[in-house]
């Protein structure tokens, strides 16, 4: 090392001996001690000179190093804030995904919910549908029964339009009480099934309508049969 520095050195050192030489001329008898003092300093400031760049070398070296070093921290943190973010990504993207079907499991329990009280509803509905028909079948049997039963004796006794009338009405009466019984009948029932009180309403219209029909029917035929009744009695025998 210290060859190598002593040729790179060489050109200040013959700079030296051309001095040397040229004192030579005048002082011949020192040459020799000169000399020698020469070669010591261009020695030395070699040595310093190497020593000098060994030592910029040497912090060159230690600045690579801690650059190099800060370089790795620096990729290592960013390496571990990057696994951070896809971590903190992966576990929203997994919250979202429980969430979605936490909700798609409460539709569908709300669907299914809505579904059977429907179901629930429309059995209701047809149960008190169908019981109203019997009753309205139930009255209308009883009703027939009852004019059979006014004309039979209307026919046999042969009463007049008066006691036909009055029959009339009393049935009416009676037919008239027999529907506010179904009229509450209904609304008691449609009020337990969850139906409104306009569905009862109207189901006890419709049977109000159909029984005031009956009514009508059933008096012009008692009337009709007291007036055939009555003229019958009024009617002079028949000579053989």
């Amino acid at each position: 090392m210290h060859k190598h520095k002593h040729k790179h050195k060489h050109k200040h050192k013959h700079k030296h001996k051309h001095k040397h030489k040229h004192k030579h001329k005048h002082k011949h008898k020192h040459k020799h001690k000169h000399k020698h003092k020469a070669t010591s300093t261009s020695t030395s400031t070699s040595k310093a000179q190497a020593q000098a760049q060994a030592q910029a070398q040497a912090q060159a070296q230690a600045q690579a190093q801690a650059q190099a070093q800060a370089q790795a921290q620096a990729q290592a943190q960013a390496q571990a804030q990057a696994q951070a973010q896809a971590q903190a990504q992966a576990q929203a993207q997994a919250q979202a995904q429980a969430q979605a079907q936490a909700q798609a499991q409460a539709q569908a329990q709300a669907q299914a919910q809505a579904q059977a009280q429907a179901q629930a509803q429309a059995q209701a509905q047809a149960q008190a549908q169908a019981q109203a028909q019997a009753q309205a079948q139930a009255q209308a049997q009883a009703q027939a029964q009852a004019q059979a039963q006014a004309q039979a004796q209307a026919q046999a006794q042969g009463q007049g339009q008066a006691q036909a009338q009055a029959q009339a009405q009393a049935q009416a009466q009676a037919q008239a009480q027999a529907q506010a019984q179904a009229q509450a009948q209904a609304q008691a029932q449609a009020q337990a099934q969850g139906q409104g009180q306009a569905q009862a309403q109207a189901q006890a219209q419709a049977q109000g309508q159909a029984q005031a029909q009956a009514q009508a029917q059933a008096q012009a035929q008692a009337q009709a049969q007291a007036q055939d009744g009555y003229q019958l009695l009024l009617a002079p025998p028949e000579v053989d």
